[in-house]
């Protein structure tokens, strides 16, 4: 036999080629046998952590202050209050999300202030992570885990 070159026949080849299709093998049976949620995801099983709320109200201070008041409490004729919202408190996570993610136009029936609601506040470059930490941040605020 030649240095350097294997035999199909070399026993450490295969005992490596055995460990390798065992660990393959283990590997799948682990992924296959392990229970799935087989529910999608849901933006409303957002949890209220510090990072979420603390991400969030940062957003908020800098992009929703100027219409909704820094303790978004409204400013008159700009933004409507969120805490103590009916239109907030009584829509899920994913209804808000929804929501932020269009806005609301001037000409929309429920838009009382004549100004519009921005999607995305204004900023399009805001993912819905980081809508969904306003939105953490604003259900702080509000005293609720998450509306599910």
């Amino acid at each position: 036999m030649k240095t350097g070159s294997a035999s199909p026949t070399d026993p450490n080849l295969l005992m490596s080629a055995l460990v390798l299709v065992g660990g393959v093998t283990l590997i799948l049976l682990i992924f296959l046998t392990q229970p799935r949620n087989t529910q999608p995801a849901s933006v409303s099983t957002a949890v209220l952590s510090e990072a979420a709320i603390s991400a969030g109200r940062t957003l908020f201070l800098t992009v929703c202050a100027a219409c909704h008041g820094p303790r978004a409490t409204g400013i008159q004729g700009l933004g409507k209050p969120l805490v103590d919202s009916a239109f907030f408190n009584n829509r899920t996570d994913e209804e808000v999300l929804a929501f932020l993610q269009v806005g609301r136009p001037v000409d929309d029936p429920l838009n009382t202030t004549g100004i519009p609601m921005p999607a995305r506040g204004g900023r399009l470059n805001l993912t819905d992570s980081d809508l969904l930490n306003v939105i953490i941040y604003l259900r702080s605020l509000n005293g609720a885990a998450t509306n599910q």
